[in-house]
């Protein structure tokens, strides 16, 4: 019997870290915070972190 290259992701637990979710959908990384923050300060920091990457 032949397995399949990956095995299936399990659904995150209801109330789990929202990054869990990017992550069983198939991101290798995932960015996030334990607190709510203003979109425009996310978008600047991660612009710093990275480079500006495209």
């Amino acid at each position: 019997m032949e397995r399949p290259a990956r095995p299936r992701a399990q659904p995150a637990p209801p109330g789990g870290p929202p990054g869990a979710a990017f992550q069983l959908a198939g991101s290798p990384q995932v960015v996030g915070t334990l607190w709510p923050i203003d979109d425009r300060i996310a978008v600047e920091i991660a612009d710093a972190s990275t480079g500006g990457w495209p």
